[in-house]
């Protein structure tokens, strides 16, 4: 099987997708769409709108889900996902985690660009809580769209601002705990899947943007307050790589 994957830097979900077929020796071409117009055009041809997209020439998936991927290649998948509560107060963790750090990044730094992509750490710090919020409100009916990853912060978001929406996003997701019942599946941009998986994928895609905040602190010089351990990290299908593996980032 001939494999190509799209992918773009700092894309949680197409790291470990290029992460898991490494680990299970399946070759596989690396095509980085923002280096590459006539990839962006290829995955149009194919009817993708986003990535990681692996294809072989005839079929192509959204690689978010890592069974799915793991049925397109022809390999076992693990099948021990955490309880939904023990991932809910992962989740909670990680979200307390993202406003500590946030609090140790000066304001005037806030607008650095992440390179070969055009996001800042303002941006990346928005986005650790736009996940979870994504995840609670899909779970009220809505449908999960990728749109949704795609917002921005205010321009001139402060570190109190991105850290205030932080906190309103922890209180949404204790109200989420709080209510119930809860729905067995949801709707997202990759298919209806089980709320169970979606909320895991939330989880570790959360704590795999937040591990970023992390390690932006400590290249500040600073030691990060509260890093992130067992208890926030344990048991989830992170990347092994905090960063992407072909290009610098930082």
């Amino acid at each position: 099987m001939d494999l190509r994957v799209y992918w773009q830097p700092g894309c949680s979900s197409c790291l470990k997708a290029k992460e898991f077929l490494n680990t299970h020796g399946i070759a596989f071409e690396s095509v980085n769409v923002a280096e590459s117009p006539a990839a962006i055009a290829e995955l149009q041809r194919l009817g993708a709108r986003t990535v990681p997209v692996v294809s072989d020439g005839q079929r192509f998936i959204m690689a978010q889900d890592l069974a799915e991927l793991a049925g397109f290649v022809g390999v076992a998948y693990r099948n021990d996902v955490l309880a939904v509560d023990v991932l809910a107060d992962k989740l909670l963790r990680i979200v307390q985690a993202a406003q500590r750090y946030i609090a140790q990044i000066p304001d005037a730094r806030l607008g650095t660009m992440l390179r070969g992509r055009d996001r800042s750490w303002r941006d990346l710090a928005h986005h650790v809580f736009v996940i979870p919020r994504a995840f609670v409100r899909c779970t009220a009916g809505e449908e999960l769209t990728f749109e949704q990853f795609l917002e921005l912060p205010a321009g001139d978001a402060g570190c109190a601002a991105l850290a205030a929406f932080g906190h309103d996003v922890e209180a949404l997701l204790h109200e989420w705990r709080a209510r119930g019942p809860r729905p067995q599946t949801v709707r997202t941009f990759y298919g209806e899947r089980s709320m169970h998986s979606v909320l895991e994928r939330t989880v570790w895609h959360a704590g795999q943007h937040c591990r970023q905040l992390q390690d932006i602190v400590h290249r500040l010089g600073l030691q990060p307050d509260g890093p992130l351990g067992e208890a926030e990290l344990a048991g989830l299908p992170l990347p092994q790589d905090v960063w992407d593996d072909q290009i610098e980032m930082l």
